[in-house]
């Protein structure tokens, strides 16, 4: 198992970019409540939001997958089992390119390579990114469940045309320890980050706030009356959950229906 950390942009986390030694990140997010939005959406779909909430998880999805840490999450060590795909290896940062284009262009922070599992590596044009995961190190040899939280900042960081400016936290959990034998860890990921990213002279924001479990991605996403989420089930259908209950959605070209248990639909 490799996971793919992704770095995106989530507008509800406030910012505030700290220069030289001994990186803020910030107070960690009130995990309670985000859990709080997948457990219970509170949210309505209505046929005026769907067609902006689908446009809203399709982008936030394109450039989750275009700037991610892969090899970081090898967190394990040498004593986790070699089906965890957990121990620290290598921090690789794809550009996000224009719009959240498709980029193979990358780096490697040699300090992550060497198993630091804090420190501050240099970006190929220009800033910096600190990264703290030192909550992993007391689980690296444990059988018990895992609950730890990864934090990486990025400060004007530039790669070839963009910059990137912001935190992200991602929390990993298991149901049972990295040393406790091979099958399945259980493991489950939130991420909530604040991101800026330059390109070309402008900036954007993916405003993101999501879960995987068992491989597959969830958002909550916001509306007029509160959080709404939404996950894909592949070939343009789509699971959303609201305050009435769950939706299957058929959506082709930006245009589709929603169905829910109760038989009620919504067009779009």
């Amino acid at each position: 198992m490799n996971l793919r950390l992704p770095f995106v942009a989530a507008a509800s986390l406030s910012l505030t970019l700290v220069a030289g030694c001994g990186t803020d990140f910030g107070d960690d997010p009130d995990y309670a409540s985000i859990d709080q939005r997948f457990a219970a959406p509170n949210g309505t779909l209505t046929e005026k939001n769907a067609a902006t909430l689908f446009d809203r998880y399709s982008s936030n999805a394109k450039s989750a997958g275009e700037l991610d840490v892969s090899g970081a999450s090898k967190l394990g060590g040498a004593s986790a089992p070699q089906s965890s795909g957990l121990g620290p290896r290598a921090l690789k940062v794809l550009d996000l390119g224009s719009e959240g284009a498709s980029s193979s262009k990358g780096f490697i922070c040699n300090d992550i390579m060497s198993g630091d599992m804090s420190g501050s590596c240099d970006c190929p044009n220009g800033g910096s990114f600190d990264y703290d995961f030192e909550d992993f190190e007391d689980v690296r040899s444990s059988s018990d469940p895992i609950d730890v939280s990864l934090k990486t900042r990025f400060n004007a960081c530039t790669m070839g045309a963009t910059s990137i400016d912001g935190r992200q936290f991602v929390r990993l959990q298991t149901s049972r320890g990295l040393t406790s034998g091979a099958g399945s860890l259980g493991l489950s990921m939130m991420m909530i980050a604040d991101f800026r990213v330059t390109h070309g002279g402008k900036t954007h924001a993916v405003d993101l706030v999501a879960r995987y479990v068992d491989g597959k991605m969830e958002m909550a996403l916001s509306v007029d009356d509160g959080f709404i989420t939404v996950k894909s089930s592949g070939d343009g259908k789509f699971v959303v959950r609201d305050r009435n209950g769950t939706w299957t959605c058929d959506v082709i070209g930006g245009k589709g229906e929603c169905k829910n248990d109760s038989g009620e639909t919504r067009s779009f």
